[in-house]
């Protein structure tokens, strides 16, 4: 789980650093972050995640697969157009939750807000259904 953009980064590339080396794919998850009771602030972020566990349960037998998962603390994020997650040149975030899946430098593809919560879409996304 990265907290913030130096973690971030160092997660990105040792994760695809070893996905060069075994083939794997690696994905980054944008959500808000959970509170004190568990929940996250974003009620989208909270109907996908089961969704995107699961496929990504089914997918760790078919392969190498990454996930790095990315909380988004509200204060920090929401409103907030100079956010790292937002301005970083690789992710360029424009809603949560986002669902990305990363190529050898960039993102090739993702899922975005309503898209994370689509059984089909996301295992398109993962699975390369």
């Amino acid at each position: 789980m990265a907290a913030g953009l130096g973690e971030f980064d160092k997660l990105l590339k040792e994760a695809l650093l070893a996905s060069a080396s075994n083939g794997g794919k690696v994905f980054v998850l944008f959500t808000g972050e959970a509170g004190a009771e568990g929940a996250s602030w974003c009620p989208d972020c909270e109907d996908c995640k089961p969704l995107v566990k699961s496929v990504f349960e089914e997918a760790g037998g078919a392969g190498d697969v990454s996930l790095i998962e990315v909380p988004l603390v509200r204060s920090e994020y929401r409103g907030n157009t100079e956010h790292w997650a937002r301005k970083h040149g690789s992710v360029k975030l424009t809603k949560i939750p986002t669902l990305i899946k990363w190529g050898k430098v960039n993102k090739v593809a993702e899922c975005v807000e309503g898209e994370c919560s689509d059984a089909t879409r996301v295992r398109e996304l993962v699975l390369d259904e």
